[in-house]
């Protein structure tokens, strides 16, 4: 299933007409799978108190459309813990964490449809618990627990954890691996970057994919995100981020059903506005570089005008018999 992060163009800013633009462009595209991503604090901003409108509206929208869904609740998202904040300071495997993620998950099942088919539990958690390594061994159990209780309570729905690809595949590797013992497939993210967010060879996928799957053994990978940029100062181009998209989807093609799930990361590149907002967010010192890489990973620019990386990937899926 191949699926397209499909936010819309920000300049000027969006209508609501945009946003069914961008999904338009998706499907069009040939995309039928779709990344739906809620922290936990979010979605319970006080004790046992919920607020799901939002992600019920947006699962039956999905749904209607068609869209095969997956469904990340960030615990961690990538640098912050965000867990309610009567949590925050209580162990990841304190009974009574556990307990409160099992209420979340009872409050949220009723909204779940036939099309969620992935459930993630932490977004890119390796980030997190490298700066927090004390903390690996407890989120392991808080996880698996979680994991025992979704296979309890919602049967067909294939669980696990994101992580990193640089995580899963560098020097934490053996950490990633524990984490995912007992999980349904490994969940990654893929942005294959050097030092201060240079791109590495647009060719990376090739190999690249192939080091995914020797890392998952026997299960499946499924890519939550894929993404390149396109900035100069990340020794890219527009040509190079085509010549990317072209080549993740040959070695796609290559590695068949042990990636049942890949969703590329973004549509539209983001508004300088919003690079800042995330780069505060993700507490990076202001960093020019770090930004860029934010602003051009889209295969459309913030104004809709198109870069060569959407052909590219318009030629790809076909290439690829998308949509399956």
């Amino acid at each position: 299933m191949l699926g397209l992060a499909a936010n819309p163009r920000g300049v000027p800013p969006p209508t609501q007409q945009d946003y069914l633009d961008a999904v338009n462009l998706a499907i069009n595209a040939g995309a039928r799978g779709i990344v739906e991503t809620n922290t936990w604090s979010s979605l319970e901003p006080a004790p046992g108190q919920y607020a799901l409108q939002n992600l019920q509206n947006d699962l039956t929208f999905q749904a209607q459309e068609g869209f095969e869904i997956y469904l990340g609740i960030q615990v961690i998202n990538t640098v912050p813990k965000e867990v309610p904040a009567d949590l925050m300071n209580v162990a990841w495997d304190d009974p009574q964490m556990k307990a409160r993620f099992h209420s979340l998950l009872d409050a949220i099942r009723p909204l779940l449809n036939s099309h969620v088919a992935f459930l993630s539990i932490g977004n890119e958690v390796d980030v997190y618990l490298a700066q927090h390594p004390s903390e690996w061994v407890a989120y392991e159990s808080f996880f698996e627990d979680a994991l025992s209780y979704v296979h309890q309570t919602m049967p067909g729905i294939a669980a696990g954890v994101t992580t990193t690809f640089g995580g899963a595949s560098g020097a934490g590797s053996a950490n990633v691996a524990a984490l995912n013992t007992k999980s349904d497939v490994w969940m990654l993210t893929y942005y294959p970057l050097g030092a201060g967010y240079v791109v590495e060879p647009a060719q990376s996928p090739v190999t690249d994919f192939q080091t995914m799957l020797g890392l998952a053994g026997t299960k499946n990978v499924v890519l939550q995100e894929v993404g390149y940029p396109s900035a100069a100062i990340l020794s890219s181009s527009e040509a190079n981020q085509a010549a990317f998209v072209t080549a993740f989807f040959q070695a796609w093609q290559t590695a068949g059903q042990r990636i049942p799930f890949l969703s590329f990361f973004l549509l539209h590149d983001l508004t300088p506005d919003v690079c800042a907002q995330l780069n505060a967010y993700y507490q990076v010192p202001p960093d020019a570089a770090f930004q860029a890489y934010l602003c051009t990973l889209g295969l459309r620019r913030d104004d809709d005008t198109v870069k060569a990386s959407w052909q590219a990937f318009l030629n790809g899926a076909a290439a690829d018999g998308f949509p399956h």
